[in-house]
């Protein structure tokens, strides 16, 4: 039988739960980054903790019972799986006694729980046989059946997912990296040009509900406008973005989602309810220029340079008999083409 890990995290912080909102919202390969004290984590995999990198697990989404919070007991409190991921790095600080997961997030086709209970003596990570936690596998899953899942114990009105980042021209997914410097993970771009932002709403709330997503760059612009409201279930977004390289580019620069307060929520000073936590999250872009492209740049130039030294005596022939049609050929491919190549290359990256 499989072998389960889990990773519990609740709402009995808000702070907590926004944690949870990013699972929700970031794309397949992005790094969530959950932190538990000692006493949470179960003693046999606290005394090898470092053997639980590279090892795939489940998020769960625990839902506390007000009046067991403090002690955070499962007994009347409703758990859901909420996602797959990798545990790819562990540190753990010593001067507080705090360990620290970075899980890289997969898909979202994790089976339902029973009763929406995990076993009473779990520990916010732990590990299980697969029959422990989940009955029977189940209907396929995908983020809509998460959200509709968890949707009611979220302040927001409408739950927000990033589901990729594609090239327009060639259609293709551009993928995450992770950055252990900064610990956490980007999009790296070396091609400037069009690229497709994809996401997706879910809204059970019966009424408008928006968030805001925008760049914080000179090198991404997006070209719709940054709040989006919509009072539709389920809802599908596709922004364009037009992407300029630069010499060199900071990694703060990038993607940023969050949440509207609801519409029509109680008013307060400003208007309009206020969220205690930010739910959304930064997803850093950089953008540069490929050094290949620099040499391909280079090497044309150099070319055509070539084929301007072959046409050049044609200036000092006297007849048509002194003339060597085949260098003449040649010189004139030669400039043609690094001409039309980099006239080409200087398109794509205007």
């Amino acid at each position: 039988m499989k072998e389960v890990f889990t990773f519990i995290s609740s709402d009995y912080r808000d702070f907590y739960k926004a944690d949870v909102f990013k699972v929700l919202s970031l794309p397949e390969g992005a790094v969530a980054h959950f932190r538990y004290k000692t006493e949470h984590i179960s003693k046999e995999l606290l005394s090898n903790i470092f053997t639980l990198e590279k090892r795939g697990c489940i998020i769960f989404f625990r839902v506390c019972n007000e009046e067991l919070k403090p002690s955070n007991s499962n007994k009347s409190n409703l758990d859901f799986s909420i996602r797959h991921a990798t545990v790819e790095k562990i540190e753990k600080a010593n001067d507080t006694g705090i360990v620290h997961f970075f899980l890289k997030l997969g898909n979202f086709n994790v089976p339902r729980l029973e009763d929406s209970k995990l076993p009473e003596d779990l520990k916010h990570v732990d590990k299980r046989q697969t029959n422990e936690l989940f009955s029977k596998p189940g209907p396929t899953r995908n983020w809509a059946d998460i959200a509709k899942d968890v949707f009611e114990f979220f302040p927001t009105d409408t739950l927000v997912r990033f589901t990729r980042l594609i090239e327009a021209d060639s259609n293709i997914e551009q993928k995450p990296k992770l950055s252990w410097g900064s610990k956490s993970c980007y999009y790296e771009l070396t091609k400037s040009g069009r690229y497709i932002v994809e996401l997706a709403s879910y809204n059970n709330s019966k009424k408008k509900a928006g968030f805001s997503f925008k760049s914080n760059s000179d090198n991404i612009v997006l070209q719709k406008i940054d709040n989006h409201v919509s009072d539709l279930t389920h809802d599908n977004y596709y922004i364009p973005v037009n992407v300029a390289l630069a010499d060199s580019a900071m990694i703060p620069d990038g993607f940023e989602l969050s949440v509207l307060p609801p519409l029509n929520g109680p008013e307060t000073d400003t208007g309009v309810e206020k969220l205690e936590e930010n739910f959304g999250f930064h997803l850093p872009v950089l953008v540069k220029n490929n050094c290949l492209t620099s040499i391909l740049i280079g090497f044309l130039t150099a070319v055509g340079l070539s084929g301007i030294l072959l046409l050049a005596p044609i200036r000092g022939l006297k007849t048509s008999s002194d003339v060597n049609w085949f260098w003449i050929v040649v010189g004139f491919i030669l400039v043609a083409a690094s001409s039309a190549l980099l006239a080409h290359r200087y398109k794509k990256n205007k």
